[in-house]
């Protein structure tokens, strides 16, 4: 699309999301243009009909161009620019929740969110290429579980509660795209988080301090 389509887009849009009862940023909508750039105007007209009828909630960029019969390419190069985006703004402390439940499951396949970004800039072409081969197979076979959200290094804050025993309690995660997607990704995705026991809180203790020390945990004082 070019930018004299922005408005009709920009329309369109917003009337599904009504139909949809869902409410857009200029934020969340800019995202849509940015991720949907690539279509022509009739191409995402058709692609938005398709799945306003045939899908509950108001579709994602990716399900868009698929409905469009978009290429496995297209939509994996999209999911790889939120990840590259993402990694620049929040790795390596933040956790971070996606739109889409495929960037979590091959992510989780390469090692995780903090594994990912440790790579350095001259391995960063290999790792897109990596994750779009296998963002490309779960387009065709869709993961039956993913993780509800890709944690970051960041420590969690210990907390004790009335009953004297010690929660974790984590900074929020970023929400990257459309919050509403975040959200049904991190429900259908995240496993209840157990309360630690006696020993599992001595060994998380003892982790903390070796982490702050500088040191790895079990290692031997001077």
């Amino acid at each position: 699309m070019r930018e004299k389509d922005r408005t009709e887009f920009v329309q369109l849009l917003t009337a599904a999301a009504e139909m949809k009862r869902v409410e857009l940023s200029e934020a969340a909508i800019e995202l849509y243009w940015d991720a949907l750039a690539d279509l022509s105007l009739d191409d995402f007209k058709r692609g938005l009909r398709s799945c306003l009828r045939t899908l509950t909630f108001l579709p994602q960029p990716n399900e868009i161009i698929a409905a469009t019969g978009g290429d496995p390419e297209t939509l994996a190069l999209a999911a790889w620019s939120k990840v590259d985006n993402a990694v620049d703004r929040y790795w390596p402390h933040r956790s971070v929740v996606f739109d889409d439940p495929l960037i979590h499951a091959v992510i989780r396949d390469m090692g995780g969110w903090y594994r990912l970004g440790q790579h350095e800039d001259r391995e960063w072409p290999f790792v897109q290429k990596e994750f779009e081969r296998r963002y490309g197979i779960y387009l065709k076979t869709r993961p039956e579980e993913y993780p509800g959200m890709l944690r970051g290094n960041g420590l969690p804050l210990a907390t004790v509660n009335a009953e004297g025993e010690l929660e974790l309690k984590a900074e929020a995660p970023a929400l990257i795209g459309d919050c509403a997607a975040c959200q049904r990704v991190l429900t259908a995705g995240l496993r209840e988080v157990k309360r630690l026991g006696p020993r599992q809180a001595r060994e998380f203790i003892g982790e903390t301090r070796a982490h702050l020390a500088g040191r790895e945990p079990g290692a031997d004082d001077d």
